[in-house]
């Protein structure tokens, strides 16, 4: 078998897409009109890649299980997002409520090790939510926190945790721990 290789998890919403507001509720897009990607995230996927990271989508689409928004118009969201974003796999979670995919449990973390033979020990989830800091904890990956207009709470109360204020300032952090010998950074 080959070597494992390290994993670079990323949340679709907010990370990679633009979140959508419905009033004072952080939501995904539900159309074409409101799905937008992140101006630059291609290029910083691109990087994360080169740097040796294999890139994986992990997201909730609970909008499916609860009728807001067709399987169908999903999986065409993320074909285009892969057009545009050079990501090595997506993990999508569709279900609603306690399941064992659904972050914050860690189940599209495990099966998309499984299947790729990814090193969680030198992996990375980079979210903008609780649920992603749980999810990575969970499987054993460091969880980075995006800090955003929307999750300063959650940033506050997240303890010991990475909080970058920019998705570039995730590409410093990525050299590092390629460039670090004798210890994995990652790990805690």
């Amino acid at each position: 078998m080959s070597e494992s290789r390290p994993v670079l998890f990323l949340d679709r919403d907010g990370i990679l897409v633009e979140v959508v507001r419905r009033g004072s509720v952080i939501s995904s897009a539900r159309s074409w009109e409101e799905f937008c990607l992140v101006a630059g995230a291609a290029e910083l996927v691109s990087q994360w890649r080169q740097l040796g990271f294999f890139t994986v989508l992990v997201t909730n689409q609970p909008d499916v299980a609860r009728g807001f928004l067709c399987p169908q118009l999903l999986e065409d969201f993320h074909r285009e997002l892969l057009r545009q974003i050079p990501l090595d796999a997506v993990e999508v979670c569709v279900e609603d409520g306690c399941h064992w995919r659904r972050k914050p449990n860690p189940g599209m973390l495990l099966d998309a090790a499984a299947n790729w033979n990814l090193d969680l020990s030198r992996g990375i989830l980079l979210g903008d939510r609780q649920s992603d800091v749980l999810a990575a904890r969970a499987a054993g990956v460091r969880p980075v926190l995006l800090s955003t207009d929307y999750n300063l709470q959650e940033v506050a109360e997240s303890g010991e945790l990475t909080v970058i204020q920019r998705l570039d300032q995730l590409t410093g952090l990525l050299q590092s721990t390629i460039s670090s010998v004798g210890h994995n950074p990652l790990g805690g």
